[in-house]
């Protein structure tokens, strides 16, 4: 980091498979004064392979590779650099922000690169039922998700039992490193309260005032610019009406393990 750059914010990762509500989530904590982010980076998507390419080469015995050149301290802080310059213009925008949440749904398959580079980061983990998001995942795929959307019951099944599983073998990796999960049926069900838990998490020992932030998510509602269908609002149980026997039974047969891990109730016939 430059002398001239706008040191950054305390870093947020919010994680969970795509369509589990985390840009719901997003903009509800950023309406916080004290919260900046903005739309998906995929940083680490991007860069994995090579940050992965230096895991491996400390595992060689050849010298061969990146860390050939540079110590792999040296080498962790160039993408350290590269990450600050590219939140450079959101950091100086919001000063006085002291947490930075960074929502990119991919983020739950690289928690370790993550936590290597940036090892106080907080880890939020919003979880959903499989079979709602399965579903809304194979009703993306036919129109504004039809780039990056399985549009069978077992690709969108397959695409939630990878997310979640890797956020829990990481978990169970590193059981004591700062790490959040919710429900997204909890935070619907209670929005305040589950607003609430996550500011104790992010500042402890501060008070909040959930009303006037959620006021201020309202508020921004009207605002918001979203591809025609991506609001689907379909609540807890719009999956019952929508997935068929099929789609059911193929979810359960993919996400069941997983989803008593996160302890859901799963059967085939709900």
């Amino acid at each position: 980091m430059t002398g001239s750059r706008t040191p950054s914010p305390e870093l947020c990762i919010l994680a969970g498979a795509p369509r589990s509500g985390t840009t719901w989530i997003q903009r509800l904590l950023q309406a916080h004064n004290d919260i900046c982010g903005g739309e998906e980076s995929h940083f680490f998507e991007g860069f994995s392979p090579a940050l992965r390419m230096a895991d491996i080469q400390a595992r060689d015995s050849r010298s061969i590779g990146p860390l050939t050149y540079v110590s792999r301290d040296t080498y962790d802080d160039l993408f350290r650099g590269v990450w600050q310059g590219l939140f450079a213009d959101l950091f100086a925008s919001a000063p006085a922000a002291r947490i930075h949440l960074e929502k990119t749904p991919s983020n739950c398959l690289y928690l370790d690169e993550i936590t290597r580079l940036f090892p106080e980061a907080k880890i939020i983990f919003i979880c959903r039922d499989s079979r709602a998001v399965t579903s809304s995942v194979v009703h993306a795929s036919a129109s504004w998700g039809k780039n990056w959307a399985p549009s069978t019951w077992k690709g969108a099944a397959i695409l939630w039992q990878r997310h979640c599983a890797a956020v829990l073998r990481w978990r169970q990796q590193n059981p004591d490193h700062p790490f959040l999960m919710l429900k997204y049926e909890d935070a619907i069900a209670d929005t305040e309260g589950t607003l609430q838990r996550i500011l104790d998490f992010l500042m402890p020992g501060e008070e909040h005032r959930t009303g006037e932030i959620l006021e201020a998510w309202r508020a921004g509602q009207s605002d918001q610019k979203e591809p025609q269908g991506f609001a689907r609002v379909r609540g807890t149980d719009g999956w019952k009406e929508d997935m068929t026997l099929r789609g059911k039974l193929v979810t359960w047969r993919y996400t069941r393990k997983t989803m008593r891990e996160l302890g859901y109730d799963i059967s085939p016939f709900s």
